[in-house]
């Protein structure tokens, strides 16, 4: 952590006071006026219950992050000293993987960033250098006011969410956030990321108790939506080849039912080569004989390598179905006002008890004049 070199040269935040004035206060001599009392609604404090419960400091992650998100973007103050540079480019490397205050850098960035304040009742440079002095004279190292605002700059343009707007069939506009965004923050989110699941989990009907073990997950999913398995179910094609093998077909049964019985478990052990590592006793590449593809019992073809495969580039692939809820979130039970339709959703492959926290709980639209199906056209159009 940087120390500002300059701290010793601060002007004393108390006034100077004679021998006998300080005596006086000592010995409780000097008259203490009445303070006027301050309205609790200035300082917007709920009232307490007098109960005192552990800190949280996770819990003051999301505190912190929330105040930056509601504080409007500033030009960042022109900062070029060395010292400044150095934690610029600590800031910048800065990942989930390597920080676990993240999106902060550490705790003392976390505590700053507490003080600082947000919106109209952000504190000044001076006043800030001021109590970075205080907590330097306890062992405690703040970080500078220009690296403190690059890092919450930083944040802010994670949480930069897209506002979609789209006009419904019938003509009204609606406004919703992308369901995208909100998936690639939880990615992010060092509360969530470690309790996902990616894959879906085969619990042969006992001890099921959150959505990795459900059937659709697992059985109902579509061929070109379904993860790929880590135990890969296997079918044993029919092959067809000319005389010299340099050409070959390979036909496969269309619609593999999961507990389809002609299918076996194999280990992923057991496998060693990919499709186009695989070679023929001639030498040929088995992707070249088969010009790329298989053949369903439709005639279709079927192309390799997997075209998920192709659009990854090498990078490693996430699969992550949601829990989509609507729902009329008016609160009205008279029902003398219009419902207030709302969407919002889950992420399947987190358990119960951590996706039903409330943070887990994405807003994605809502409307007082658009019925559910003519709001979820946005939705779907999101989710494709």
């Amino acid at each position: 952590m940087v120390i500002d070199e300059k701290i010793a040269e601060l002007d004393p935040v108390i006034s100077e006071m004679n021998a006998d004035s300080m005596e006086d206060v000592r010995s409780g001599n000097v008259p203490v006026e009445d303070v006027e009392e301050v309205p609790l609604s200035l300082l917007e404090e709920k009232e307490s219950d007098g109960k005192e419960g552990e800190l949280s400091w996770t819990d003051m992650i999301g505190i912190a992050v929330g105040q930056i998100d509601s504080e409007p973007e500033d030009a960042i103050l022109d900062a070029t000293s060395p010292l400044f540079c150095q934690e610029e480019e600590k800031i910048k490397g800065m990942r989930p993987e390597n920080s676990a205050w993240y999106p902060f850098l550490n705790k003392e960035y976390l505590i700053s960033s507490l003080l600082l304040g947000y919106l109209h009742k952000l504190i000044s440079h001076d006043l800030y250098h001021q109590i970075r002095s205080f907590f330097t004279a306890y062992h405690i190292k703040l970080p500078r006011w220009e690296a403190l605002r690059e890092m919450r700059a930083k944040i802010r343009t994670l949480l930069n969410h897209t506002v979609v707007e789209k006009e419904t069939v019938f003509g009204q506009p609606v406004f919703g956030l992308s369901a995208r965004e909100l998936i690639r923050d939880d990615l992010m989110n060092p509360l969530v990321a470690p309790h996902l699941e990616f894959v879906p989990e085969d619990a042969h009907g006992r001890d099921i108790y959150k959505m990795s073990q459900s059937s659709k997950w697992l059985k109902h999913l579509e061929p070109d939506l379904r993860v790929q398995m880590y135990f890969a179910k296997c079918y044993q094609p029919i092959i067809k080849s000319n005389v010299d093998q340099s050409k070959l077909e390979i036909h496969l049964i269309s619609d593999i039912p999961y507990d389809d019985n002609r299918l076996k478990v194999v280990s992923v052990d057991e496998f060693s080569l990919i499709y186009k590592e695989i070679a023929i006793k001639n030498g040929l590449k088995l992707s070249e004989c088969c010009d790329g593809k298989m053949i369903d019992e439709n005639n279709v073809d079927l192309i390799f390598p997997n075209l998920w495969r192709t659009k990854a580039a090498g990078k490693l692939l996430r699969h992550i179905p949601i829990n989509l809820y609507c729902d009329d979130t008016s609160g009205n039970k008279s029902k003398k006002w219009n419902k207030h339709n709302s969407y919002y959703f889950t992420l399947s492959g987190l358990p119960p008890k951590i996706s039903n926290q409330q943070f887990d709980c994405h807003f994605l639209c809502t409307s007082n004049i658009a019925g559910p199906l003519e709001l979820g056209e946005m939705v779907v159009d999101q989710l494709k």
